[in-house]
């Protein structure tokens, strides 16, 4: 399983990159410091699009639900909706209404932010590993 970690700060990445690494370290971990960044990778032909995506709401250019809507038309354009899963952390817990933009064939679910073991295995489990 590929995984994805979107975040601008970089502690907030390197926390998540070890708790995920110490669940499972088979796992291919790729950390992102933007959206953009993301979004130029896959549309580069990264050979190795990811599994999940797991995405930061508040980042400076592109928010979190402009980045999931942005996957959302790759993956439909490219015939790959069933590919990536996409989650949305953050510490603002009070996105429950704007989480209704994120309607679409990747977005998962929302993830309040500091990201937990228990969270990670509660995603794990519902994606089958390809």
């Amino acid at each position: 399983m590929v995984v994805a970690i979107i975040d601008d700060s970089q502690f907030v990445r390197i926390l998540h990159h070890k708790l995920i690494e110490k669940i499972d370290k088979k796992i291919i971990l790729k950390s992102y410091d933007s959206g953009e960044s993301f979004l130029k990778s896959l549309k580069d032909g990264d050979p190795e699009i990811p599994d999940l995506v797991i995405t930061d709401y508040d980042m400076k250019k592109l928010n979190g639900i402009d980045v999931i809507k942005k996957i959302d038309k790759y993956c439909i354009k490219n015939k790959i909706i069933d590919k990536l899963k996409v989650y949305l952390v953050s510490s603002n817990r009070e996105l429950k209404n704007a989480i209704i933009d994120c309607a679409s064939n990747v977005y998962q679910g929302f993830i309040p932010k500091p990201l937990t073991r228990n969270h990670v295995i509660n995603i794990f489990t519902r994606i089958p590993v390809l």
